[in-house]
């Protein structure tokens, strides 16, 4: 299940490359889903930490932790990137068919990585990348405590999140959020989308713009997810939160 966002998207834009340089990330970042997220993140890279460095040693740093940064560790400092460049100075093949889940650099669980795989797979779905974005710009240790906290329910355990966790990232002014709401069992259309939307209305404080997955999970289904929605926000006025565990980066 699906839905389109609440606002209309806005206009992607990209660093300004060299030939050289499209032709470089071309051969290493031989998946759409690789290719888009890099694109993403470095447009805004800089907005994010102060970073001195060459397209070779970024798109390195990149393939080595999709560009994960401790931003608050980083804060006030400038990060100097010299002559790290050694994984792209090598030759590369690059794979003809880049319909495929392949991300070096990004590392994901096994139950996240199948998430990405079903969400990719969801072709006729507009925000499938957005979705999938946003997943990737979660911090590692915060998708990891929502994996816990999902596979705790669905061994029956009892959990003091409650039926409603978020985990979010703000890079470069823009937050990205995901809302996981665990329910009893497969939501009908029907019911899901207004669920959805009230739950994406109503867990964010006062932001500049957001993007926002809502995911449904039942407890005892054997997908991954069972409902899914994206939502693009501009400026939300400030309404009560809903009820749920932000999820941080300490373990559950």
């Amino acid at each position: 299940m699906a839905e389109l966002g609440l606002i209309e998207r806005e206009t992607a834009w990209a660093p300004v490359l060299s030939i050289g340089e499209v032709l470089m990330l071309d051969r290493f970042l031989d998946s759409e889903i690789s290719f888009i997220h890099y694109l993403s993140r470095r447009a805004s890279l800089e907005q994010q930490i102060d970073v001195e460095g060459d397209e070779q040693d970024l798109l390195s740093v990149y393939l080595t932790n999709g560009f994960y940064f401790d931003q608050e560790a980083l804060a006030g400092q400038r990060l100097f990137l010299n002559n790290v460049d050694w994984l792209v100075r090598r030759s590369k093949q690059p794979r003809t068919d880049r319909t495929f889940v392949d991300l070096p650099g990004v590392h994901l669980t096994s139950f996240w990585l199948t998430v990405v795989k079903e969400v990719y797979a969801l072709s006729e779905h507009l925000n499938r990348f957005d979705i999938i974005i946003n997943i990737l710009n979660q911090t590692p240790p915060r998708r990891a405590a929502l994996e816990r906290s999902i596979r705790r329910w669905r061994r029956g355990e009892s959990d003091k999140a409650g039926n409603l966790m978020f985990a979010q990232e703000t890079i470069a002014g823009r937050l990205f959020s995901i809302a996981v709401y665990l329910v009893p069992k497969p939501p009908s259309e029907l019911d899901w989308h207004p669920t959805a939307r009230d739950l994406a209305m109503r867990i964010l404080p006062d932001v500049e713009a957001a993007d926002i997955v809502v995911v449904g999970i039942a407890r005892r289904s054997k997908k991954s997810f069972d409902a899914l929605s994206f939502f693009r926000l501009g400026q939300l006025r400030k309404t009560k939160p809903a009820e749920g565990t932000l999820v941080t980066d300490q373990r559950a």
